[in-house]
């Protein structure tokens, strides 16, 4: 977990540039901490409507939530990691863009082609798609 990516999800969502998806993995957090289990927080993989009847939908995450209890992504999850990608390409329209770390700085950077990079680098994989998703631009309504 990361304090400070949970809180930019969280306003990437308030504000309706970022979306739960199937497939990514919710950790439950009360008062900036995992909450509900020993190992870690309640964890919960999303599902799509008619799958394993034991999955949430990305629907149900604000339902659950209720006073301090809210649902993060779990930032070390391959899933998540995808569904964030995927995010990145569908707001900037760009279907091979990708996240990568650089060798050099040792930073990450979500890249639209090999040379051109998609808002500011991060100290994980995560953190860059964040930035990326941060930097989108929304069409006007």
């Amino acid at each position: 977990m990361s304090k400070e990516l949970d809180e930019r999800w969280r306003a990437l969502i308030k504000a309706g540039r970022a979306e739960w998806r199937p497939g990514m993995v919710a950790i439950a957090c009360k008062d900036g901490a995992p909450y509900g289990d020993q190992f870690g927080g309640m964890q919960h993989r999303l599902g799509k409507e008619g799958e394993n009847q034991l999955m949430f939908l990305p629907e149900d995450i604000a339902e659950l939530e209720e006073g301090t209890l809210v649902y993060v992504p779990d930032w070390q999850d391959p899933a998540t990691l995808g569904a964030l990608l995927g995010l990145v390409r569908e707001k900037w329209g760009i279907a091979h863009a990708f996240a990568a770390r650089d060798d050099y700085t040792g930073r990450w950077r979500v890249w639209s082609d090999g040379t051109t990079p998609i808002g500011k680098a991060g100290t994980t994989e995560a953190g860059a798609l964040i930035a990326a998703l941060g930097a989108a631009c929304i069409p006007p309504k």
